[in-house]
């Protein structure tokens, strides 16, 4: 967290002190906490959701924190935020997938390999063998008719009662 972080959450710590006064009664800030107004995990996320810009109106606030609280409540929360860490002027546009297809033109030196570049990444690939050479399993498998465990028991060295 940043130096705006930390104001934030001074700033939302001193807000619910205020409010649980305001609301509940000086008593209950001294018995119950201030975590009856806003608890300790939603004050996380509004600084954490606010560091990316993500609180903007009260229904961001609603989605990112799961807080039930009434508008005026809320309405004094962004307001704070936004004081604090003021939304950007500049909006982003969502990026655009381009196929990667046109865009590598490179001969093989070993990138053509990764699944993202290569546009046969998708077919499944067949496993072999490498003991016996049938497709389908690899030597590490029970099913290999040349796992130690088939061999053993074909030579007869399972161990005998005499």
């Amino acid at each position: 967290m940043g130096p705006q972080e930390y104001k934030l959450c001074e700033a939302l710590e001193d807000w619910r002190d205020e409010k649980t006064v305001e609301i509940y009664g000086c008593s209950h800030l001294i018995d119950l906490g201030p975590t009856v107004v806003m608890g300790d995990s939603v004050l996380d996320r509004i600084v954490d959701c606010a560091h990316f810009e993500k609180i903007k109106i009260i229904e961001d606030l609603r989605k990112e924190t799961h807080w039930s609280v009434n508008d005026n409540l809320a309405r004094e929360v962004i307001t704070i935020i936004h004081r604090i860490i003021p939304i950007s002027l500049y909006t982003t546009t969502p990026l655009q997938q381009h196929p990667l297809s046109n865009t590598v033109s490179a001969p093989n030196n070993g990138l053509a390999q990764h699944p993202a570049l290569n546009p046969s990444a998708g077919i499944k690939r067949v496993l072999r063998c490498s003991a016996c050479g049938q497709a389908g399993h690899n030597k590490c498998g029970r099913v290999c008719p040349m796992h130690p465990s088939w061999i053993s028991s074909a030579a007869g060295k399972e161990n005998n009662n005499s």
